[in-house]
């Protein structure tokens, strides 16, 4: 049982710099700019055995006359204040009580008693002990004065999280439950391509905002769902463009984010318009997840659209050409499909734990050597200058991902095409789809 924690509060009055504070680390990006923060982003606060959940939200906004990205953040607040334990109404000394803040407090009066008010950027001695008595007038009870900034007021605000978690529940314990293990799937691709379309439509729920807005999506955000015994944790991120179009800061850290989460996952979904031409971007999204030797899998977005204009014959022809195009990447499977209708869910959540099983499998030293054993009877290497070379031993010195070393007589002469042939070979013997192999050679 998670203790949830929901931070909610008008745009720019710092609740992504005071979970990073209560955290002690930037899990959230912080900017000076309001509605940077757009979809839910959960945080867990580690504290001995307690589960406890920070979840960051966009600016909250009460205006009938609030555009439609606005609406889409406020729906999103009220779905996370229904879920949530403990309300934490963070407001701006520095703005001082705002009508804006009232109106907030009027839609959280009937929950007074699982409300917590901070009144944050009390950076200094007259705002703490001053100005920050005015927010007695919304009526929620105690105040907790606090700078995120500096830290000042923040250990009382963290000791009063768990003391209201603890007596929630006296016997608080992560319960027990059926998930057998985590699979870490981030989803990358180019702004606008329905990467957070694609995770609603998996999770069978409206838990990340989408819009038709190119950037929509500015920081990172998992999403967990459970399937079969496992626990999913799909990693919404930033679409990634080419780096000279980058011109804004915000934009860089974004994708400096949605890069970083490829360390995080074992699978990587990259995703793409089927409807246009496959990108130089998209290219150097698979670059970088093959380089960290990361689990593949392509999802063709937008098909519908394709079937429509008649651009393909069929899922075969298109198949054709994009193998055509990646003929390195054939390993890689690829689903076809629209985001918004999905029709192959299962599909891809059976293959989504095939590729990490992949990615983390390990081979016998007696199998790998009997294949290599059959594969010089069959193909023997020929060295570059003309010399026989003869594999004495191979190994995998690593898994997740999965590396094998080959001990040989002249290590350095082996052709980068017989290399690809061993690692073709490899794969199919032992089942490694949709992961990246390395192999290194040594002498003995």
């Amino acid at each position: 049982m998670s203790y949830r924690v929901l931070f909610l509060g008008r745009p720019n009055v710092g609740k992504s710099t005071l979970i990073n504070r209560l955290v002690g680390k930037r899990v959230s990006i912080v900017f000076d700019r309001p509605g940077v923060t757009r979809d839910r982003k959960e945080v867990e606060l580690k504290e001995g055995e307690h589960n406890i959940i920070l979840v960051d939200t966009g600016g909250f906004i009460i205006s009938e006359d609030a555009d439609r990205l606005t609406k889409l953040v406020r729906t999103q607040i009220e779905r996370g204040m229904n879920s949530a334990d403990l309300l934490v109404f963070v407001t701006d000394v520095k703005q001082g009580c705002t009508a804006f803040d009232i109106e907030i407090a009027n839609l959280l009066r009937r929950r007074k008693e699982s409300v917590i008010v901070v009144v944050n950027k009390c950076d200094n001695a007259y705002e703490q002990n001053l100005n920050s008595q005015e927010f007695h007038k919304l009526g929620l009870g105690e105040l907790f004065v606090v700078s995120a900034t500096t830290g000042y007021g923040v250990s009382q605000l963290r000791d009063e999280i768990i003391r209201r978690s603890k007596s929630l529940n006296s016997d608080f314990r992560e319960e027990t439950t059926s998930v057998s293990k985590s699979i870490n799937i981030a989803v990358l691709g180019t702004p606008n391509v329905g990467k957070s379309s694609f995770i609603n439509s998996l999770i069978d729920d409206e838990r990340l905002i989408v819009s038709e807005v190119p950037g929509t999506t500015v920081d990172t955000v998992d999403v967990k769902f459970s399937y079969k015994g496992y626990e999913f944790v799909f990693i919404d991120t930033a679409g990634i463009r080419r780096k000279k179009k980058i011109k804004d800061e915000l934009e860089e850290i974004s994708v400096r984010k949605s890069i970083a989460t490829i360390e995080r996952a074992s699978v990587v979904i990259i995703m793409f318009d089927a409807n246009e031409e496959i990108s130089e971007q998209t290219k150097r999204i698979l670059s970088l997840t093959e380089k960290r030797g990361r689990g593949i899998i392509f999802f063709a977005n937008k098909w519908d659209l394709v079937e429509k204009s008649k651009k393909y014959e069929n899922e075969d022809a298109f198949t054709k050409e994009f193998y055509y195009i990646f003929k390195a990447n054939t390993y890689c499977p690829l689903i076809i499909d629209s985001a918004l209708k999905l029709r192959s869910k299962e599909e891809i959540l059976d293959l989504i734990i095939k590729v990490d099983e992949n990615f983390r499998r390990r081979v016998k030293t007696s199998e790998l050597n009997q294949l290599l054993e059959q594969i010089q009877i069959e193909h023997p290497p020929h060295g570059t200058k003309g010399r026989m070379i003869k594999f004495f031993y191979a190994a995998q010195t690593e898994e997740a991902p999965p590396n094998f070393t080959i001990f040989a007589n002249y290590p350095d002469e082996i052709h980068f095409a017989y290399k690809r042939y061993l690692i073709n070979k490899i794969r199919n013997r032992f089942e490694f789809e949709g992961v990246p192999i390395t192999i290194n050679f040594r002498g003995r």
